[in-house]
């Protein structure tokens, strides 16, 4: 037997065993921290973590002139003041045939698709009326294609301002709208 092998044989085993004493005290902290509920937290900067920031959503509603006449009447400072309730946009919402929820910024993309008739939205008109309602805070109501999950996701703490209001004159440009 050459008097070299056996030197490196316990050097392997000592190695070895070094090795093996690491691997078993970790696993034995971590069974400790696992039981005492101590896991260890997921850093701040992680993304699951994070919120959020907030966004203001453009909200682009299409109902029917008397509906929007009915707000009109129900809340006549809300259309001069630019504001509406919690309950107004899930009442606008329910009653409206196509809607679309996007940042403020893709607006104008959207509207230059419509065409629109400059002319007073009367209650006896039969006119589809485009509304789009800013909403504060709204950065869980973006790309929503459900009104079900529109609504429940709708901040009651953010402002719901008016921002644009007009008669279309025929429902092309709404390809991008969500059909109710």
């Amino acid at each position: 037997m050459n008097p070299d092998f056996g030197k490196i044989a316990w050097i392997v085993i000592i190695a070895c065993s070094l090795v093996g004493f690491l691997v078993c005290s970790q696993y034995i902290n971590k069974r400790k921290q696992k039981s005492t509920g101590n896991t260890t937290k997921l850093p701040p900067s992680s993304p699951s973590s994070q919120e959020l920031p907030p966004i203001t959503a453009a909200l682009c509603l299409v109902v029917q002139a008397s509906v929007f006449i009915d707000l009109k009447n129900k809340h006549p400072n809300a259309l001069e003041d630019n504001r509406l309730s919690c309950s107004d946009v899930k009442m606008l919402i329910d009653y409206s045939s196509h809607f679309l929820c996007i940042r403020r910024e893709e607006v104008p993309l959207i509207e230059e698709d419509l065409e629109i008739i400059r002319k007073e939205i009367t209650d006896d008109s039969d006119q589809e009326v485009y509304i789009r309602i800013h909403i504060s805070n709204g950065q869980n109501i973006i790309g929503k294609e459900v009104p079900y999950i529109l609504k429940r996701d709708l901040p009651s703490d953010g402002q719901r301002i008016i921002q644009r209001y007009f008669c279309l004159k025929n429902l092309s440009g709404l390809e991008q709208f969500n059909h109710i």
